[in-house]
């Protein structure tokens, strides 16, 4: 590979790795709404994602750059993937059983959108089925817009009390706005 394509890659994955500002993070939340189901889902989750891994650097002992970039970033890195974030959360005890079990709900609505190439919205059977877990009530029929506000709100909640877990365990602000 020339050194220019292995920059465009660093570059690229820099960018889906990197902390917005919390401006931009707070713009992105009230834009959400206007954003295709594919969008809102992979933007929510990716964002979750996001404050995970930064709640799961204020356990460790050296969080500095060279240990996030092994440990998280770079290709192979053993915990760069969602669900390897999900199992050391909960390994770490960030997260409760509850919590991994809709994290594990919101990564797998998020791959969905992400890699299928079928047209979803949060109207598709395979995608509602998946927002049952994070809606806690007994639910016969979920439309469309009841499951993408259910998955919005979820990430949203989740990413919240990650933010709060870490402030309250580290006393670290990890550079998120709280979210409404």
């Amino acid at each position: 590979m020339s050194r220019r394509k292995k920059q465009v890659v660093s570059d690229l994955l820099d960018l889906s790795r990197a902390v917005p500002p919390p401006e931009e993070q707070e713009l992105m939340w009230e834009r959400l709404e206007h954003e295709t189901d594919r969008s809102a889902a992979i933007w929510a989750g990716a964002h979750v994602e996001l404050i995970l891994r930064e709640a799961i650097r204020t356990r460790l002992a050296d969080p500095g750059p060279q240990l996030t970039e092994s440990w998280f970033i770079k290709e192979g890195a053993p915990f760069s993937t969602f669900a390897a974030k999900i199992h050391l959360g909960r390994g770490l005890v960030i997260l409760g059983p509850k919590t991994e079990r809709y994290l594990k709900a919101i990564k797998d609505i998020r791959n969905a959108f992400a890699h299928s190439v079928h047209h979803l919205t949060f109207g598709h059977k395979a995608i509602i089925d998946r927002i049952r877990i994070l809606e806690p009530e007994e639910i016969v029929s979920l439309s469309a817009a009841e499951a993408r506000s259910c998955y919005i709100d979820s990430c949203s909640n989740i990413a919240n009390e990650l933010i709060d877990y870490a402030k309250k365990h580290s006393g670290e602000n990890l550079g998120f706005p709280p979210l409404v």
